[in-house]
C-alpha cells in the first residue's frame, strides 16, 4: 500500500510516517518496546514500525538495550539522537538522500535573491547530490507559480524574502501541488488549464 500524501500524514489527528515514529522514540529514548510504540498509532501498521525500527538499528540510531524472549519484550534504547528531523534512512540504516537536492535547492535561493536555473544548479549540486538544470527548472517554474519566486524582466528569478516559511524546503508532490512543510499546509495547487 502506498504511502499517504504528505500534507494527509501530517493533519491526521494521530500522526503516522517516520517523522511522527522519530518524535515517539525520542520521547521515550530511555526505553520503548515495539509494542508500546505500535500502540501509540492507530493509523500504523506494526510492520511499517519494525521496517523503520529495523533500518535506525541498522545505522546505530537504536539498539537493544535487553533481547526479549517469550514472555517479555525486547526493549530498545535511542543510542543516536540527530534532533528532531527523523533520519531518512534505508534499510541499510544508510543516509538516503532522496530529498537533498530540494533542500539545497531551497538554501540556495536564499543565498543568490536573483538566478538563473544553470545558477542554482550549479550552487545548490554537492558531490553527494547533483541537481541537474531540468531539476532546478521544473522546482523554479513551480514554485514560481506558488508565489515564492518571481520572474523578473531579464529572465532571472528572483527570492521573494517574505515568502521565505522556513528552513524545510516546499516540497512538489504527485498530485501537481506543492506542501510546505513549515506552514504545513498546500500552498498551490495546479489548475486543469495550468499544463
Amino acid at each position: 500500500m502506498a504511502n499517504k500524501p504528505i500534507h494527509l500524514r501530517m493533519k491526521a489527528k494521530n500522526p503516522s510516517g517516520r517523522q511522527a515514529m522519530w518524535e515517539a522514540i525520542r520521547a521515550n529514548k530511555d526505553g520503548f518496546t515495539l509494542t508500546g510504540l505500535t500502540n501509540s498509532f492507530s493509523d500504523l501498521k506494526r510492520e511499517t514500525l519494525r521496517t523503520y525500527l529495523r533500518a535506525l538499528i541498522a545505522g546505530g540510531y537504536v539498539v537493544k538495550a535487553t533481547e526479549g524472549d517469550v514472555k517479555t519484550p525486547t526493549i530498545f534504547k535511542l543510542a543516536k539522537d540527530v534532533g528532531v528531523n527523523a533520519p531518512n534512512v534505508n534499510s541499510k540504516g544508510e543516509l538516503s538522500t532522496l530529498g537533498n537536492g530540494t533542500q539545497q535547492m531551497w538554501h540556495a535561493m536564499r543565498i543568490l535573491k536573483k538566478f538563473s536555473y544553470t545558477d542554482l544548479s550549479v550552487t545548490a549540486s554537492t558531490e553527494e547530490t547533483p541537481v541537474s538544470i531540468l531539476t532546478a527548472k521544473a522546482y523554479v517554474k513551480t514554485l514560481c507559480k506558488a508565489g515564492y519566486l518571481r520572474r523578473e524582466k531579464d529572465g532571472l528569478y528572483c527570492f521573494i524574502a517574505s515568502r521565505y516559511t522556513g528552513p524545510r524546503a516546499p516540497m512538489i508532490q504527485r498530485l501537481k501541488t506543492v506542501f510546505d512543510p513549515n506552514l504545513q499546509k498546500i500552498v498551490w495547487q495546479q489548475e486543469a488549464s495550468d499544463d
